[in-house]
C-alpha cells in the first residue's frame, strides 16, 4: 500500500512537471507567433504605404465636355491632340501627345470657345502579383 501510495505521488509530480513544460512550451509558441504578426503588420504597412504613393497615376488622356456635338475632330486639329472618342457626342476623350506639356494643353482647351469643361483621366492601378 505504502508503495501504491509513493507511485501515485510519483505519477502525479511527474504529471504536474510535464504540464508546466507543456505550459512554457505553448507560451514560448506563442510568443513567436505574436513576433510573426507584428513582423508580417509592420511589413504590411510598410508595402501598402508604397502602394498608396504608386496607386494613383495621372495619364496623358483628357476628358472634355464640348459646348456642341462633333466638334471634337476639329478641336483636336485645331489644338494638335489626338482624339481617342467622342467624335460626334458631347464628350470627347484627347490624349496628348509625348513631347507635349499636358498641363498646357489643359490650359489651351480651357480657353477654346468650344469646350465647357476639361479634366484629367486619373488611373487606379491595382496592386497584382507579379
Amino acid at each position: 500500500m505504502k508503495k501504491l501510495v509513493c507511485m501515485i505521488a510519483a505519477l502525479v509530480s511527474l504529471n504536474a512537471a510535464a504540464q508546466d513544460a507543456q505550459t512554457l512550451r505553448d507560451q514560448e509558441i506563442i510568443r513567436e507567433l505574436e513576433a510573426s504578426a507584428e513582423f508580417q503588420q509592420m511589413e504590411r504597412v510598410r508595402a501598402t504605404s508604397v502602394t498608396e504613393e504608386r496607386q494613383f497615376k495621372k495619364t496623358r488622356l483628357l476628358k472634355v465636355k464640348l459646348v456642341e456635338k462633333g466638334t471634337a475632330k476639329s478641336i483636336a486639329d485645331e489644338l494638335g491632340l489626338k482624339l481617342i472618342s467622342g467624335k460626334k457626342r458631347k464628350v470627347a476623350t484627347f490624349k496628348v501627345r509625348k513631347g507635349f506639356n499636358v498641363e498646357a494643353a489643359i490650359a489651351q482647351l480651357e480657353a477654346h470657345e468650344g469646350v465647357k469643361k476639361v479634366k484629367r483621366e486619373i488611373v487606379v492601378n491595382k496592386n497584382t502579383p507579379k
